[in-house]
Order: C-alpha cells, then structure tokens, then sequence
C-alpha cells in the first residue's frame, strides 16, 4: 500500500491549526481558572436557591459564621429567602413578601472580600439596585452579612 505524501502547504496548514486549537484550549482553561476562583459560581447558587426557594442551598451560601444568626432571623421572623435577602442588601423600605428576583449585574473584587451588585425586580415591576458582601473563607466564597469592605 502506498502512503501519498503531504504538501508542505498542508504541513503548514495542519501545524497553524493545531497551534490555535491548543491557544484557544489555554485560554479556554485561564478562563476557567479565574471563574472558578471567582464569586461568580457561588453568586449564581445563591441567585438559583432564592428563585427556587431552596433553603438548603441558600444556607450553603451563607458565610458559616453568620448561619445560626440567619437561620434564628427567619425563623422569628418567618421571612422567606426573598426577604432574607432584603435584609442583607439592606433594601427593606421595598415592603413586599412577593417574590423577587435577582440578576448579578457586577462585582467587585478585593483579595478575599468582594460586593455583588444585584438589579432586584418584584412581581408588580418595581426594580432596584442592591449590593451584597462576599467573603472568601478556607478557598470558597460565601454571601458575608457584614460588609465585605470589613471583612
């Protein structure tokens, strides 16, 4: 059996695509490596779990420091996660136990401390801006009830 030889316009072509498969590859993983690293991943947990009313979830979110004391205001309270959220973001003149939806817009980044900046919208259509505090404890990011900056 006969093997045809390649072209070196082939060989070149062939070694330009592999080149930038492999650029787009790293890149793809630096990406990657800075998301994860990120708020990002447990804003979007913290975002799912209020939407879905997902205690447990939203729990996990919280720093672990401050767990009991939101656990202990709900339950006196009964707030729901909605107004918990509320609570932490400061936005409580928006009087409403409806549900409320909230979409990271930007943060903030500062070592291990960082301030979500949520766009808060309630069922009737009344929208607001509302900031979070983060912090980052043993490598994992968790919605910090005293301001970050304090962190």
């Amino acid at each position: 059996m006969k093997t045809k030889k390649m072209s070196k316009k082939t060989k070149i072509a062939l070694f330009v695509t592999l080149g930038v498969v492999a650029l787009l590859v790293i890149a793809a993983i630096v990406m990657y490596s800075v998301y994860a690293a990120s708020p990002l991943p447990m804003a979007e947990r913290f975002q799912r779990a209020v939407e879905e009313n997902d205690s447990a979830a939203f729990y996990d979110c919280i720093d672990p420091d401050a767990r009991v004391s939101v656990r202990r205001i709900q339950m006196v309270t009964g707030a729901s996660l909605s107004r918990l959220v509320q609570y932490a973001t400061n936005t409580t003149e928006y009087d409403t136990e409806e549900k409320i939806t909230y979409r990271l817009t930007d943060y903030r980044r500062t070592g291990d401390a960082a301030v979500l900046t949520l766009r808060a919208s309630a069922a009737d259509g009344r929208e607001w801006d509302a900031t979070l505090s983060a912090v980052r404890r043993s490598g994992e990011w968790y919605v910090a009830i005293k301001s970050a900056d304090a962190s």
